[in-house]
């Protein structure tokens, strides 16, 4: 599968602000903006990887959701759920940062569809509120009442009587270590 590949200005309070459109030209650390890219594979249920027309391999976190880990309860369904989405029409990201990880963070849409709330909306996800200042308000409510939404229906993880939240999984996995 192609992809388009959108960058857009970085936001304020990012980790790893893009560089401008004139200077991300000659940063060869990033991929380049009008090259086709290709969907590499899905790492789980907010990040996947790309290839660039170089052959270098990109990878990708869903902005503004974080989904199941691979090993929490409802991980595989969540990364089963971004693959088929991510697979239903060409694929446009727009950038929005590199995290701390270098990784793009990005807006990704499949089609017309906005794979962030689609994920949201079937219950894949949880909207994540730590990075809610970095989205468009519009952007912003349309996540915060995908979920609600969800929730409220009871769809995909939302059926387990208390999901735990990725952030509050990994917290305490690192303090198990």
């Amino acid at each position: 599968m192609l992809l388009a590949f959108v960058a857009i200005a970085s936001l304020t309070g990012c980790e790893r602000p893009l560089p401008g459109p004139s200077a991300r030209g000659a940063d060869p650390s990033l991929p380049n903006p009008v090259a086709p890219l290709a969907l590499v594979s899905v790492t789980d249920g907010d990040t996947f990887e790309i290839r660039d027309a170089a052959g270098h391999t990109w990878r990708v976190r869903v902005a503004g959701i974080d989904a199941p880990e691979r090993s929490q309860p409802y991980g595989r369904e969540a990364r089963a759920h971004l693959a088929e989405l991510l697979s239903e029409g060409p694929l446009r990201l727009e950038v929005r940062k590199l995290d701390r990880y270098g990784r793009l963070v990005a807006d990704a849409f499949a089609g017309a569809s906005d794979a962030g709330r689609a994920m949201l909306k079937a219950g894949a996800a949880w909207h994540y509120r730590r990075y809610a200042h970095e989205q468009p308000p519009p952007q912003r409510r349309a996540y915060e009442a995908a979920e609600r939404d969800a929730r409220a229906a009871l769809r995909g993880l939302w059926r387990q009587p208390s999901p735990e939240p990725p952030w509050a999984y990994r917290a305490r996995r690192r303090t198990d270590s």
